[in-house]
């Protein structure tokens, strides 16, 4: 086999190992999660983005049948909720920005401990997924939901191939 050949082959092997590498980790203390009713999302500060993030959480604890309510930044989560979350995210810039990193807790609404956690991490080769759906995912996987395959883009039709 001529070396250039080898190269090649070793060049597809790595992008086909790397492609749509991105994982899910989810974390679940010994502490039994509450029943959530109700639930506080913390707005971390300095960030228009972050409070995007939030309001994709609550979005997606509201379809879930929870009751959420946004905490600006600095304020103390309120004591009449089952629990609350934070999160912290990272973008990156590839022709555009693209969520590369999230990570969203669940804690305590008393004690402020842990209970449960998601992180979503982008790999060298990565895709551009709407960000509602990586929240809606880690927040399945929190209250302990498996977690969903992400969809690939469509791949669009030729129509005209359909015509006689």
């Amino acid at each position: 086999m001529n070396p250039r050949m080898i190269g090649l082959s070793v060049v597809v092997g790595i992008a086909v190992s790397l492609t749509g590498c991105e994982t899910y980790k989810p974390y679940n203390s010994s502490e039994t999660p509450p029943r959530l009713t109700r639930a506080a999302i913390m707005v971390p500060p300095n960030s228009k983005e972050k409070m995007r993030r939030a309001g994709d959480i609550m979005s997606v604890l509201q379809k879930r049948g929870i009751e959420a309510i946004i905490v600006p930044p600095g304020d103390e989560p309120p004591k009449d909720v089952d629990g609350y979350f934070t999160y912290t995210d990272n973008w990156q810039w590839d022709l555009t920005m693209y969520l590369a990193e999230l990570e969203i807790e669940l804690h305590n609404a008393q004690t402020g401990r842990l209970i449960a956690s998601a992180r979503y991490k982008q790999g060298f080769v990565h895709r551009y997924p709407d960000p509602i759906e990586i929240v809606d995912n880690l927040v399945g996987q929190i209250l302990g939901e498996p977690p969903k395959v992400s969809k690939p883009a469509e791949k669009p039709q030729n129509h005209d191939m359909l015509k006689n």
